[in-house]
């Protein structure tokens, strides 16, 4: 066991020797970097770096991307962040969500530098400055040359100048004596305590030990050498050489508060160009401590903020004598503002380095490449995770990212589904569920196993494939119940396949076991959207925005929910011809409907016009109406009521509308209208004779997930002509075939109505029955974030039997696309064909339906 005694406490690595631990795992060297690089701002547990804890499982937003989240076995959570998801409705949030602290550390800049040199770094940390040199009698040249260049008789005579030297002072005064004005005259190894009794046995150790570090660091051993240095420092203090070394073997593991502290310290302090090294590689692990956790939830950007203002002073200074400082630490800084979202800043300063030909080092790529992703460019995203990963192709070590998940949401991003699925499942099944943790017999949970697992639902979920992908979740539960990450998730997918209430419960749990995951908070905000209970949405929102005004992810959120409660606007324009009895050669009506911002959380007023014509075997009709209506809001239930006036043409008297929607369940939907004097139902060829008509409906929907749904309907209208119409009507469809971005269903549909009055002058028959089957396809043709475009073809084929004219076929056919160039902006068009027999005389028609919504 070999003690390493430091200011900060003191850590005790367990094993048989110091050599064996410098040969050990990961975790020892994290386990050391946490404990000197607690920043002196914050006690101990206010800010959870990396290196402190099992390391996070890293998830894209966007992403993702973002916020803190949390990934547990079966007994305990970790913390973890998430990415975005960019391919359902539900989770636009690009990703934000999948970066974990992989900024660069001094560890990294230092392998690197001495993978340029391509000599062991024991030169640079063993010289001394001739104002550090010990005082000896030996001549110059030889005590500032590098002491693993000096001869065992030279080290002899170093170390026991310096131990006379002590024992000297010692005599004197035990406090330290005054400064010389000559820097020559000035001793270095300083006595703050009594020295040990000069001896044969004593130079020896110190020789031994200063040997050992030597030995151990040209070896590229820091642990050991680092050992071998406190336990020499430990007798004696003041050992300028073994300081230097110290502090410098600190650096390069990353615990750079501590070096600098040790470094400021020294009677001779390190150079201009040393210290603004120690300060980059300080900025540099500032930032990373200012990413985890914050010490108070309230004030998030405090730490940050201090951080990227200390490492642009390094920049602007290193400008001016160090460019090559200057270049890492800019590099360092693309990496911050990646990990900050900052994705814009970080684009344009990976753009400054390749236009000043510093391309980027290996361990800088997929940042770059993350901030590429968040800017929305997941082609050339793509490429650059392609060459980190050939770069520095694995594995990756606990709490470092792995560019294998965002190369997984570049190619989502970029609509190359499959191989995206590729990729998730490759990646998952080259990883153990387990993994051998030094100095535990038992194995222990692999946390890149887990996220790789995730990746496979999410790559699915995002494609499409929900059935698959909740599949491969629930065992993941059932093996880590008390993992908020995958609570988060399965509440995500549930939305998707349209069960609100069930993911809102799923989120609630997830909050349970992590209470400051924000995005958790904001599913369950879209949970409460979907639902109408929207009084909660808005304070709540709020909230969030005071701790966390900065994240992209609140201020998608806050931008989405501004658009749904904000205006809404609602057009369709349909036109047909053909030479149907009820609508003539041709016809045409237009819809239009504007509703205001959502008042005190429930209400909207609408403004509504409806124009219909048609050109009759009569002669022309057109139909006009205008009026106000009231939306109301409720969890659970929607209602509405209309006043529309006659605006011109045949219209008669002031329509009356209203009815309700009621979802008590995510499975069951119950619906009632009701109009008097109202067009919904009335042919517009009644209108010609002056017809009016009062009617109510009732439908009933059960719908298991998107893949299965039945309804049932019935209606009565009472024409003013004292003729009845009553009928039901019910359809049952059902998911026959999925693959990314494209789905085919189909179903059944059956009918009757029934009228009492045959002899009126538009189409009612005595009694009609109908029966058929439907066939839907829809395409994802293309998806950009939140630009789609997309395509539906309906076919429809069945038997239409009208009493006293016997049956015949009936179908029908459409095509349709629907396009959405930005958020909250919509148009659709759609192409259709229909022909069925009307009183035993078979009629055609061709319709062109078009669309637009703007709002959300």
């Amino acid at each position: 066991m070999a003690a390493l005694v430091g200011t900060s406490g003191a850590l005790f690595v367990c094993g048989a020797s110091a050599q064996s631990v410098g040969d050990g795992k990961l975790d020892d060297l994290q386990s050391l970097v946490a404990k000197y690089s607690t920043p002196n701002a914050a006690s101990p547990g206010q800010n959870r770096s990396a290196a402190g804890q099992e390391a996070p499982v890293a998830v894209r937003a966007n992403v993702r991307t973002d916020a803190a989240a949390s990934t547990a076995s079966t007994a305990s959570s970790a913390p973890v962040t998430r990415s975005p998801a960019p391919k359902t409705q539900a989770l636009r949030r690009d990703h934000q969500e999948i970066r974990s602290a992989s900024v660069a550390t001094p560890a990294t800049h230092a392998a690197e530098r001495a993978d340029k040199r391509k000599t062991p770094p024991v030169a640079e940390v063993a010289t001394t400055k001739p104002s550090e040199q010990p005082p000896s009698k030996l001549p110059q040249a030889q005590v500032a040359a590098a002491p693993s260049a000096m001869s065992g008789a030279a080290q002899s005579a170093h170390f026991a100048a310096a131990d006379a030297a002590d024992r000297k002072r010692s005599y004197k005064t035990m406090a330290p004596p005054a400064r010389s004005s000559s820097a020559a005259a000035t001793p270095d190894h300083e006595t703050t305590a009594a020295p040990l009794p000069i001896n044969r046995t004593n130079l020896e150790t110190r020789q031994t030990l200063w040997q050992r570090a030597q030995t151990e660091l040209a070896a590229g051993r820091r642990l050991p050498a680092l050992a071998a240095c406190e336990q020499l420092l430990a007798q004696w203090p003041n050992d300028v050489p073994a300081r230097r070394m110290q502090w410098q073997i600190l650096s390069d593991l990353g615990a750079t508060a501590r070096a600098w502290q040790l470094a400021q310290g020294m009677s001779s302090p390190p150079d201009a160009a040393t210290s603004r090294t120690l300060q980059a590689d300080l900025a540099t692990h500032e930032i990373r401590w200012a990413t985890a956790t914050p010490a108070d939830p309230r004030q998030p950007y405090v730490s940050v903020d201090r951080a990227v203002a200390d490492i642009n002073k390094v920049i602007a200074e290193a400008d001016k004598n160090q460019p090559a400082l200057a270049v890492r630490a800019r590099t360092d800084r693309l990496m911050v503002d990646d990990q900050l979202d900052h994705g814009a800043t970080a684009v344009n300063t990976y753009r400054q380095l390749l236009a000043d030909n510093h391309p980027l080092p290996s361990y800088a790529k997929a940042a770059a490449a993350d901030a590429l992703l968040q800017q929305r460019h997941p082609f050339e995203a793509a490429t650059l995770y392609e060459q980190s990963i050939h770069d520095l192709p694995g594995p990756y070590a606990s709490g470092e990212t792995d560019p294998r998940t965002g190369l997984m949401y570049a190619y989502l991003e970029s609509g190359r589904n499959t191989k995206a699925i590729a990729l998730a499942d490759k990646t998952a099944d080259s990883l153990s569920a387990f993994k051998p943790r030094h100095g535990i017999a038992l194995p222990v949970r692999n946390q890149a196993k887990l996220q790789a697992d995730l990746n496979t639902v999410l790559v699915r979920e995002y494609s499409g494939l929900l059935p698959d992908a909740q599949s491969r979740l629930q065992p993941l539960l059932q093996q880590a119940p008390m993992n908020a990450q995958l609570w988060r998730e399965f509440g995500t997918l549930q939305r998707a396949r349209g069960w609100p209430r069930a993911a809102e419960r799923s989120q609630i749990i997830a909050l349970g076991i992590d209470p400051n995951d924000l995005s958790t908070k904001l599913g369950v905000l879209d949970d409460w959207r979907q639902l109408h209970d929207y009084s909660l949405v808005q304070p709540t929102l709020t909230k969030i925005e005071t701790v966390l005004p900065r994240s992209p992810e609140v201020q998608r959120e806050r931008e989405s929910w501004d658009r749904e409660r904000g205006w809404q606007f609602d057009i369709e324009h349909d036109r047909g011809r053909g030479s149907t009895p009820n609508l003539g050669d041709s016809d045409h009506q237009t819809q239009a409907t504007l509703a205001s911002p959502l008042l005190d959380d429930h209400w909207r007023v609408e403004g509504l016009i409806n124009q219909t014509s048609a050109n009759l075997p009569e002669g022309p009709i057109e139909r006009d109406r205008a009026g106000l209506g009231l939306l109301g809001y409720m969890r659970d239930l929607q209602f509405y009521a209309h006043v529309l006036g006659a605006a011109g043409g045949r219209a008669k008297d002031t329509a009356l509308e209203a009815g309700a929607t009621w979802a008590p369940s995510d499975h069951w939907v119950f619906a009632g209208d009701w109009n008097k004097h109202g067009d919904t139902d009335l042919p517009i060829r009644a209108s010609y004779y002056g017809i009016t008509a009062e009617a109510v409906h009732a439908s009933v929907q059960w719908r298991a997930s998107e893949l299965t749904e039945a309804g049932f309907g019935v209606n009565s209208v009472h024409f003013s002509d004292n003729n009845s119409s009553k009928g039901w009507q019910s359809h049952v469809m059902q998911r026959l075939f999925t693959v990314p971005q494209m789905t085919i269903d189909g179903g059944l549909e059956a009918g009757s109505s029934h009228n009492s009055n045959v002899d009126v002058p538009y189409y009612s028959p005595g009694h009609v029955r109908w029966a058929a089957v439907d066939l839907r396809l829809q395409n994802l043709l293309f998806q950009r974030y939140e630009q789609t475009w997309r395509q539906r073809i309906d076919i429809q084929a069945g038997t239409y039997d009208e009493r006293g004219f016997g049956s015949s076929w009936m179908a029908s056919a459409g095509y349709g696309q629907s396009i959405e160039p930005r958020a909250g902006l919509a148009f659709g068009w759609k192409l259709g064909w229909s022909s069925q027999p009307y009183d035993g005389k078979r009629d055609s028609r061709v319709t062109l339906d078009l669309t637009m919504h703007w709002g959300e």
